[in-house]
């Protein structure tokens, strides 16, 4: 199952097209043309960037996905995952990225 964490990061240049980008990722329609990032799917990483062709496939399916930002391109994702973690630090004093989603 995946579905969009209610803090999730959402590029600038998508920020337009979001509530079309959540309704079809709701609907099992993930655009494949984005980058999500999302918590890791093991417990030694933080976080994991995407593509959307990879989300799209069966195997990711299967698995429980949460994504906590969605991206333009593989460049923009990394600014957002900067971004994330720099809001961590200011918040928490740390980067432990995993914590702000959990």
């Amino acid at each position: 199952m995946i579905r969009i964490h209610e803090l999730a990061y959402v590029d600038d240049d998508i920020k337009e097209k979001w509530d079309k980008i959540q309704d079809a990722i709701d609907d099992d329609k993930i655009p494949i043309f984005l980058y999500y990032i999302t918590l890791a799917s093991n417990k030694f990483e933080q976080l994991d960037i995407i593509s959307g062709i990879m989300m799209d496939s069966e195997e990711r399916n299967a698995e429980d996905i949460v994504i906590v930002g969605v991206a333009k391109d593989k460049n923009s994702a990394f600014k957002l995952v900067e971004k994330i973690a720099r809001d961590s630090y200011m918040e928490t004093g740390s980067c432990s990225l995993r914590k702000m989603f959990i």
